[in-house]
């Protein structure tokens, strides 16, 4: 059988190359995996996974992150299910002494705010220490400075790989899944 495009992997990244694939509805594909879709043996699997836009790795990222985002949304609209859920993100570090400038983590991830206009609350230890009174203060003795990112949350990546999975096999596109299918070589024809 010939297909327009096999898609090698369905976790994160592959589950969603087959669900835009299947948006071209005059195609065929493939979607090959070597264990079964939804397995817990990569880097997919888990009930849940934190995501910030002020995002201190690289501030490139920001424009897949809010794209990956709004995604999320409109298929937690479509499915009817929590796929993301807004709870707020709050990344800390300690204050280095003397130091007038934010700590790097946290410089790092304001540049991705101010560059994006993601909104983003700085605070020091004492708000920190009265906002969160849950966190285990003791035995820091150093000034901490947090950077609270109301608009993170927590994605529920198993029920995402589920829907994108789902959207593919049921859009107008010809789709079909091999699951404990593993790849061991291609051969390109013309």
């Amino acid at each position: 059988m010939m297909f327009d495009a096999i898609v090698v992997g369905l976790g994160g990244v592959g589950s969603f190359a087959l669900r835009a694939l299947s948006k071209e509805k005059s195609g065929s594909f493939l979607g090959v995996e070597k264990f079964i879709h939804g397995h817990s043996k990569g880097s997919s699997h888990g009930l849940t996974r934190i995501y910030r836009r002020a995002y201190f790795e690289n501030i490139k990222y920001v424009p897949w992150i809010e794209y990956s985002l709004g995604q999320f949304h409109q298929m937690q609209v479509k499915h009817h299910s929590p796929l993301l859920q807004e709870s707020g993100t709050l990344l800390m570090s300690p204050k280095g002494q003397g130091e007038k400038d934010l700590p790097p983590l946290l410089k790092s991830a304001m540049a991705s705010a101010l560059e994006h206009s993601i909104s983003v609350h700085l605070m020091e230890t004492e708000e920190l220490r009265n906002s969160y009174p849950q966190f285990n203060y003791s035995g820091i003795h150093e000034s901490l400075m947090g950077l609270l990112e109301p608009g993170g949350g927590i994605l529920r990546p198993e029920l995402i790989l589920s829907a994108a999975i789902e959207e593919a096999r049921n859009s107008d596109a010809s789709v079909s899944i091999r699951d404990n299918t593993s790849v061991e070589g291609f051969e390109l024809v013309e």
